[in-house]
């Protein structure tokens, strides 16, 4: 004999379990559609305005507080900026003034153009800047660029940037899974162990800066791996550091490794990439580059070297004139590939004090909240050098009698250093700088 169903409830038992189970199927299946709705919208955001300058400029400035402000000082309005050309008009924002801005307006420094709570994380780069990532898969765009490097479905990838703090081994592991790679998550450094997962794993794909690239395949030959038998790399994207003529062919002709290479920062993604014959970066179509005159803003004509100033068409972060601190040309004669999207001409150099240092953006302000509490450092410089491949960091910090410092200091330091900057250098003490009044000395040469 069944039982009867609680009170206002109606029915047997029974009935009353199968409309519980019912009323949980309903609230299940609105719950999915409400999640794909959501999805469906966020990847409708990728690209709202794409390539649409008047739309962007429109939106960054009813939605983004610093441009509206940086546009009312220079009094223009919106409806003003409506071709290449017109930008001109609006001055160009340099990474370095990100420090400053995010400083006095937290986060993100009055550029981020939705609530904080709808990104998916927020990165921390060497000034300090803070890097947002968007609610969008490939959020940098690298799906593309790993596409016509030779990346395929299927493939394990073993990323080399790091994921803690910074964004890079973000950046690259979300356009491996967008075009369905497996990615196994290396990080920086433990080249034993990244040398024993390759040959383990098998691996096919490397993402990374080309030095560690070369510094794992030597590892491997000193481990006793024969690198073209015991490794199964096929092709590499790498970025963070010029890729010289002599070591691609090298990658090539010694390990039968095809490696392209990309331009990216951490506030725009990827900005350009390299197609088959691998002659110059084509720009991607979710930035606008232009070429300017650091000094003046102005943008140059095809062949002059000059700052690459990004306009990102971003609904979360719509950077519109972003001087990214580095130095190209765009290239004059189409690509040979049938491609006809503009090319740059490769890295140039950088201007301003941030420096890129085997793969990571570093900063003199960094070294400068390290030495500040120590009195027996009067000045500081940071030299970057090459040596077989490889970027070498020496720390030159001034004292008026070098002999005198410990060594147990020289320790501490550099390893504070090292925790802060995330590179490791090794301190030379100086009495006095061969060339004053300049923190940053790069005298690498990329050949």
């Amino acid at each position: 004999m069944q039982k009867d169903a609680p009170p206002g409830c109606g029915g047997t038992i029974g009935d009353f379990v199968l409309n519980l189970f019912d009323r949980r199927r309903v609230r299940l299946k609105q719950e999915l559609s409400r999640e794909s709705t959501l999805e469906k919208e966020r990847n409708s955001q990728k690209t709202p305005f794409q390539g649409n300058l008047i739309e962007l400029v429109q939106y960054a400035y009813d939605y983004a507080p610093y441009f509206r402000s940086l546009l009312d000082a220079e009094a223009v309005r919106p409806d003003e900026i409506r071709t290449r050309e017109d930008l001109q008009k609006i001055p160009v924002t340099h990474k370095d003034d990100l420090i400053q801005l995010q400083a006095k307006n937290p986060p993100l420094g009055g550029w981020l153009a939705q609530k904080a709570g709808r990104l998916r994380r927020v990165f921390l780069s060497p000034g300090p800047i803070f890097d947002p990532e968007g609610d969008t898969d490939d959020f940098w765009h690298f799906e593309k660029a790993l596409r016509l490097a030779g990346f395929r479905a299927g493939d394990i990838v073993q990323n080399t940037f790091s994921y803690h703090m910074t964004p890079g081994g973000f950046m690259l592991d979300a356009g491996l899974r967008k075009l369905g790679c497996v990615v196994f998550p290396a990080g920086v450094g433990n080249t034993n162990l990244q040398v024993q997962a390759a040959a383990a794993l098998k691996i096919t794909g490397y993402t990374g800066t080309p030095s560690f690239l070369m510094a794992i395949l030597k590892k491997a030959e000193e481990m006793g791996y024969h690198p073209k038998r015991d490794l199964h790399y096929r092709a590499a994207l790498v970025t963070g550091e010029p890729l010289p003529p002599s070591l691609r062919e090298r990658f090539q002709k010694e390990y039968s490794i095809a490696v392209y290479q990309v331009y990216a920062t951490a506030d725009i993604g990827c900005a350009g990439f390299e197609c088959g014959r691998r002659e110059g970066w084509h720009l991607s179509r979710e930035t606008l580059v232009q070429i300017c005159d650091p000094a003046s803003g102005e943008e140059l004509p095809p062949g002059e070297t000059g700052e690459i100033v990004v306009t990102h068409f971003d609904p979360a972060y719509p950077l519109i004139r972003f001087g990214t601190g580095d130095l190209s040309f765009q290239m004059k004669d189409p690509c040979p590939c049938g491609n006809s999207s503009p090319r740059l001409g490769g890295y140039m150099g950088r201007i301003g004090e941030g420096i890129k240092v085997k793969g990571m953006f570093v900063h003199p302000n960094q070294v400068q909240t390290v030495v500040n509490p120590y009195s027996e450092v009067e000045g500081f410089q940071m030299v970057v050098s090459r040596k077989a491949h490889q970027d070498v960091l020496t720390y030159r910090l001034k004292n008026p009698d070098p002999d005198s410092v410990s060594a147990e200091l020289t320790s501490e330091l550099e390893q504070k250093l090292r925790d802060v900057v995330k590179v490791a250098g090794k301190i030379e003490w100086v009495r006095a700088f061969e060339v004053p009044d300049r923190r940053i000395i790069d005298l690498r040469r990329w050949e």
